[in-house]
């Protein structure tokens, strides 16, 4: 959807975890996706307290400055090793370890349990939000992606909706270029996985792109070779991630869209465990 770019990431002395990464978020049902109380639809989506902003770690002055340092390295050189240690230093300097990590890119994960509420009810009943396999019925890959991509993860002016956005549209229309003859309303457990395997992937690489993309292309030989490099960025991320992701869905005794919630985290916090062993 074309909102986010290649940055030079945040600089120190904020909130690593922002109050917005963390706040709940509501679904179209009037429901908080990982299990809170249930709101009426016309209630506002609760605020982030002050204690979640106090519980998070302020960031250091030059946080990424060896995650960076890396990723000009890998940029030069296209290795794999120089690659993984530059998402090791985002994530454990600039993050201050998976289990941080984990909890910066909270967003996505209740935004995986989202998707997995929405294509299930699309399933079971026909109908999510206002949409329904009438309306989606007859319409191009762009235009059901748009649609869904509104229902299920609208913005709230944040970076990080944006960039959560941008990563569902991009695993839909990844998933719609390998199956064009697919309902998106009729999709089965293992579809939605991998939809939420390919938005989970997505949003990491999104996150890269914001605090590492503009030192990648920057260091690299020329522009098309600076975004050969990403592309590789997001291989690699998708490697890892997936065979994460695929050994912890095959664990779950039932699948719901909380358990979806909890699923996303840890995948999210196992996969940066592997960046850190690259250091």
């Amino acid at each position: 959807m074309g909102t986010s770019s290649a940055g030079s990431g945040p600089s120190g002395g904020v909130a690593i975890i922002p109050p917005w990464a963390t706040a709940p978020i509501v679904s179209p049902a009037g429901t908080i996706i990982q299990g809170q109380v249930p709101l009426a639809p016309t209630q506002q989506q609760p605020q982030a307290t002050s204690s979640l902003i106090a519980a998070s770690p302020l960031a250091p002055d030059r946080r990424f400055s060896a995650a960076r340092r890396s990723a000009s390295a890998f940029s030069n050189s296209g290795s794999r090793s120089k690659l993984g240690r530059a998402l090791g230093h985002q994530v454990r300097s600039g993050y201050g370890g998976s289990g941080t990590f984990s909890r910066r890119m909270s967003h996505s994960a209740y935004v995986s349990g989202g998707i997995y509420s929405a294509f299930s009810s699309l399933s079971n009943s026909g109908q999510y939000a206002g949409l329904s396999r009438e309306s989606l019925a007859g319409k191009s890959a762009e235009e059901a992606c748009g649609l869904l991509v509104n229902a299920i993860c609208s913005s709230d002016g944040s970076l990080d909706s944006d960039l959560a956005r941008d990563a569902f549209f991009g695993s839909l229309s990844e998933y719609m270029d390998v199956n064009p003859d697919c309902d998106l309303s009729s999709l089965g457990q293992d579809d939605i996985f991998l939809i939420i395997e390919g938005f989970l992937s997505e949003s990491i690489y999104q996150r890269v792109r914001v605090d590492l993309g503009e030192r990648i292309i920057s260091a690299a030989p020329s522009l098309a070779a600076g975004m050969d490099r990403l592309r590789e960025v997001r291989e690699f991320v998708r490697e890892q991630l997936s065979s994460v992701m695929r050994q912890q869905a095959s664990l779950m005794s039932t699948v719901t869209s909380t358990a979806v919630v909890a699923l996303a985290r840890e995948t999210i916090k196992l996969t940066a465990e592997i960046f850190e062993g690259y250091l």
